[in-house]
């Protein structure tokens, strides 16, 4: 993802979904932007399967700090932005390479 890449523009990168679309329909009304297409990206019905993705390089998962915070020190998944918002204790995660 580029370095000046902006919330806006999740919406047309690869999302990983749990068994929903609801976490980041959430999360995008919860930051303002409008998502007109909809969410379709593939659903997996359990957050490690998304956890896997998100490390395979397979797109954005909203995933919990506590979780991941060894993958993230260890450089495996970065935060792409620091925002204040909330989705069930969620944060915007993916691999260094997709930076």
């Amino acid at each position: 993802m580029a370095a000046s890449a902006t919330l806006a523009d999740l919406a047309r990168l690869p999302l990983i979904h749990e068994e929903s679309y609801t976490r980041w329909a959430s999360w995008f009304q919860k930051a303002g932007i409008p998502v007109h297409a909809g969410l379709s990206d593939p659903r997996l019905w359990d957050a490690n399967l998304g956890l896997d993705a998100a490390l395979a390089g397979q797109g954005i998962a909203l995933t919990s700090g506590f979780l991941v915070s060894g993958e993230i020190r260890d450089g495996r998944l970065v935060e792409l932005f620091e925002t204040n918002i909330c989705v069930g204790g969620y944060c915007v995660l993916t691999t260094r390479s997709s930076r």
